[in-house]
């Protein structure tokens, strides 16, 4: 099953960010947008759940700070956020 991949309207700001203050986040981003469609819980892929406020949203790692912060909608993988760590930036 392919996954559609959303990007809210924060999430695509995020996205501009990266491209302009952080590229060198963009090959992993990709790589973290590649997985989502393919199986946004496939297990090895290295991401969390989160819990409290979150409850109900995955991250995965961009760097030692950024993550990428999603929840799924089934058929959907939307992202909220892709800068920050869990809504701190």
């Amino acid at each position: 099953m392919t996954w559609t991949v959303l990007y809210t309207t924060a999430a695509q700001r995020d996205v501009k960010t990266i491209r302009k203050r952080y590229p060198h986040l963009l090959p992993r981003l990709s790589a973290i947008d590649a997985q989502l469609q393919q199986d946004p819980q496939a297990p090895g892929q290295g991401y969390h759940a989160l819990l409290g406020d979150l409850s109900g949203h995955y991250s995965r790692r961009l760097d030692n700070f950024h993550r990428v912060v999603y929840r799924i909608e089934r058929p959907d993988v939307v992202v909220v956020s892709c800068l920050g760590h869990y809504g701190d930036s």
